[in-house]
């Protein structure tokens, strides 16, 4: 019976042993400044919310979180959304989003960039530990 009862509340937390992970592609990768890629995400382990599911889902976190506090848990690591950022994830994102494929226009000096996709909680936190990749793209002039 123990067993049973460390492997019921693993299972009713919806806890995974395995962590989130990313992939995120852009295409073209080459492209004008000031224009358009196209990202693709896709993720295991962490559902993608869109801000209305997100808010109905936190305030349900919430009460939740607050009740397996006690037992030393939360099931609200593996959803939430993405940001993306353009050269350093320390300043602010060019793009917030939870749609596994979006349009993103990109603005910067001509030459080569990357694009940063990071994985963020429902309440806007990175994940620890971050789950992130970059994708290099080059921004050609649109000046003849």
């Amino acid at each position: 019976m123990r067993l049973a009862f460390w492997v019921l509340p693993a299972l009713f937390l919806g806890c995974s042993e395995d962590p989130p992970t990313l992939q995120a592609s852009a295409q073209p990768t080459t492209f004008p400044q000031g224009s358009s890629t196209t990202l693709t995400i896709s993720t295991t382990n962490f559902e993608l919310m869109s801000p209305t599911d997100m808010h109905a889902h936190l305030t349900r976190a919430l009460t939740v979180a607050h009740e397996a506090e006690e037992a030393g848990g939360s099931e609200f690591t593996n959803s939430g959304h993405y940001h993306v950022y353009l050269d350093s994830y320390e300043i602010d994102p060019i793009l917030q989003g939870y749609q596994t494929s979006q349009a993103i226009t990109v603005h910067g000096a001509a030459g080569p960039h990357k694009l940063i996709v990071q994985l963020q909680g429902e309440d806007h936190k990175i994940l620890q530990p971050p789950v992130r990749v970059e994708i290099p793209i080059t921004l050609t002039s649109t000046s003849g």
